[in-house]
């Protein structure tokens, strides 16, 4: 029953705003979040709570990201708001452009112009950088990769500095 209260709760947080999530099937979360509250509770972000895939969500590795941001080369970009961003870590030198929920898209200002150049996108936890990742596959981008966010504190650090 608290892995059920557990998914209610982390699947209504992370509902994308233009599509209700189906709470009746426990197929939406996988079984690494059947895990009690308070065994994960202070462990801190969606990691913690074996949350990284929901509903076809998923974030890239630590490794992939240490990969791309140790070239050198990978643009960093913020999808948050600026409310959010206001009250948040911010990666210095990240490109803000900020994901519209209501027409499922980006402004693309600010963006590499070569389309190989590795793209690490964020936002608090991944779900909108799952959407904007597609959003810039369709655009050409080659390599696109969801950095999550602030709240996959695993992922964050090894791009932010934080």
């Amino acid at each position: 029953m608290r892995s059920v209260r557990l998914a209610r709760a982390c699947a209504a947080h992370l509902r994308p705003l233009s599509a209700p999530v189906a709470l009746a099937s426990r197929s939406l979360v996988t079984p690494a979040a059947a895990a009690p509250v308070a065994e994960t509770r202070g462990r801190g972000g969606l990691g913690a709570l074996g949350l990284l895939r929901v509903a076809g969500f998923s974030t890239s590795s630590k490794e992939e990201l240490r990969a791309v941001i140790s070239s050198g080369k990978a643009c960093i970009v913020d999808l948050r708001g600026d409310s959010e961003r206001a009250t948040q870590p911010v990666v210095v030198g990240a490109v803000h452009c900020e994901w519209v929920m209501e027409n499922s898209s980006m402004r693309l200002d600010g963006l590499p112009e070569d389309k190989a150049i590795p793209i690490v996108l964020h936002c608090l936890g991944g779900v909108r950088a799952t959407k904007a990742k597609a959003y810039l596959e369709k655009q050409g981008y080659t390599t696109v990769l969801n950095g999550g966010g602030p709240k996959t504190p695993e992922l964050f650090e090894e791009y932010s500095g934080c």
